[in-house]
């Protein structure tokens, strides 16, 4: 699996500064402008508010990333243009040290490419030949305080020397504009330049090879002695503590083959960055709060498909997490099942061939006279009182009257009504649905383009397709996220299904799991 998106000397276009590439994003930002124009935003180029990005743009040299960027895609959002090349924005340093934001290509961009974990990306060796009172005479040196002209010019000879050290000329590269580069780079200046995270990870994939403070002869701490004036004898307590810290010699035997304390250290933030995962935004245990009747076998199968269309669809809050489980518990269960339109007779008129009660009306669709089923206020589809036959525990045909000419559906005999029956853990249903989950998972992950029209059934035959079609519905066909992220669980029932059935339901799982998210439980 390709982790690292690695950026060398890159040249950034104009134009890739900000931008709200696709209507997916536009979708689910409501803030964003997507009628047209340009977006521009605080200290940022104005961009493309739509589609396409082009490659051909892309070595257009009109700014340039003058450091090199090692960047995890998996904190990243991926946008798809119309090529189905997929596009990244991430932030990097030019040669002022001012950081500068642009997207990129991870396929086809010259000095961009995806890498391997095990590659270990961005990573660089270095070895430091520094003695302890060369550093500590170049310290000095740069303070500047209260030293003689002599102390002046015998400082400067070990500065001069650190100046050509492989650490020190890195650091003054990391940390220092391109033009200010004098080998003057202090603490201080680290300090500073770790604020941006570009910056920062420069810093952290840097692996020194030097001499263990653990290990080596004490003369090199001795040598500072000269420079402590009043403070020697605190200087002189120190080393007594250091000493007892001495412990490369006395492991030596377990150290074998390494026998001088001349060794690689390796930043601690760097290494565990690199192989890290990011946390999971759903949990097993998540899943059984709303869901606790559910097989924790079937839990762990789905967990999967549930986390990577959380982050692919924006359901990565807590809030929009705990509405969407809830939701989904009361659905499905999770399941991942079609439409059951096998209906007895009176099942079927009840559902399919009797009008509503008017509003607030409290009398049932129908009643039973004389064994026969009536509709209190008026009947609909008559074939389903002429032919009751044809259609009764026939879910084809059923499907296919009652679904006929709705949204995208052909007629009746063009058989669209079975063939884009309801699938997934919330039920995709009528041929526009299908179009648009289309749509939407071939945009998204270009990699794995399929025809969902085509061949609907690869939502049920496919456990994963399933699951994605619920994110669907919710983002796309619902746009739920706007209402989960302000509402309680009536507004989040009525946007999912028009009204308040289930709410009960829905709103004892959501308080189930709202703990686990750190949110309170509401009692509505």
């Amino acid at each position: 699996m390709l982790d690292w998106l690695t950026l060398t000397a890159l040249q950034w276009p104009s134009e890739f500064s900000k931008k709200i590439a696709s209507l997916s994003a536009c979708r689910t930002n409501p803030s964003a402008s997507c009628g047209g124009g340009r977006i521009t935003t605080k200290n940022a180029r104005p961009a493309w508010n739509s589609f396409p990005l082009s490659l051909s743009l892309s070595a257009a040299p009109t700014g340039t990333s003058d450091y090199a960027r090692v960047v995890n895609i998996a904190g990243l959002t991926g946008h798809v243009d119309d090529q189905k090349h997929t596009w990244y924005e991430v932030d990097a340093g030019d040669a002022s040290m001012n950081t500068v934001k642009g997207f990129v290509c991870a396929s086809g961009q010259p000095n961009v490419s995806l890498q391997n974990k095990w590659a270990w990306a961005g990573f660089e060796l270095l070895s430091s030949s520094l003695t302890t009172a060369d550093l500590y005479k170049r310290y000095l040196y740069l303070k500047g305080d209260s030293l003689t002209e002599d102390e002046k010019a015998a400082f400067e000879a070990s500065f001069n020397t650190a100046k050509g050290d492989a650490l020190i000329a890195k650091l003054d590269e990391i940390v220092t504009p391109k033009d200010q580069r004098r080998g003057r780079v202090c603490g201080q200046d680290l300090l500073a330049a770790l604020s941006p995270n570009w910056c920062a990870n420069r810093v952290d994939h840097l692996v020194v090879k030097y001499e263990s403070e653990w290990g080596g002869q004490m003369s090199k701490w001795d040598a500072l002695d000269p420079f402590m004036h009043d403070g020697l004898p605190y200087w002189k307590a120190e080393k007594e503590r250091i000493k007892v810290l001495q412990m490369w010699d006395s492991c030596q035997a377990a150290l074998q083959p390494v026998v001088a304390p001349s060794v690689y250290h390796i930043h601690p933030v760097g290494l565990i960055g690199n192989f890290s995962v990011s946390a999971d935004l759903i949990t097993l245990e998540m899943l059984h709060a709303v869901d606790p009747a559910g097989s924790v076998d079937y839990h762990r199968q789905i967990l999967p498909y549930l986390n990577k269309y959380a982050k692919g669809y924006g359901i990565t809050t807590p809030q929009r997490i705990a509405h969407f489980l809830a939701q989904v518990a009361t659905e499905s269960q999770f399941k991942n099942i079609e439409e059951n339109l096998n209906y007895s007779e009176k099942r079927m008129k009840e559902v399919y061939g009797c009008k509503l009660p008017p509003h607030g009306n409290r009398m049932p669709k129908l009643s039973m006279v004389n064994g026969d089923v009536v509709c209190n206020f008026g009947q609909l589809r008559p074939e389903l009182w002429t032919s009751p036959e044809r259609y009764a525990h026939n879910p084809e045909n059923l499907a296919n009257l009652v679904y006929k000419n709705k949204y995208h559906n052909g007629p009746e005999e063009s058989g669209d009504g079975y063939k884009y029956r309801g699938r997934g853990l919330i039920q995709t249903t009528f041929k526009a649905n299908y179009e648009v989950f289309n749509a939407e998972h071939n945009h998204r992950f270009p990699n794995d383009q399929k025809d969902f029209v085509e061949n609907p059934d690869f939502l049920l035959s496919n456990l994963e397709y399933g699951v994605e079609s619920a994110f669907v519905y919710w983002t796309v066909n619902r746009n739920v996220n706007s209402v989960a992220d302000t509402g309680d669980v009536a507004a989040v029932t009525q946007q999912i299904n028009g009204g308040q059935h289930g709410h009960p339901e829905r709103l004892l799982a959501y308080n189930r799991v709202a703990p686990l998210l750190g949110l309170p439980q509401p009692s509505n």
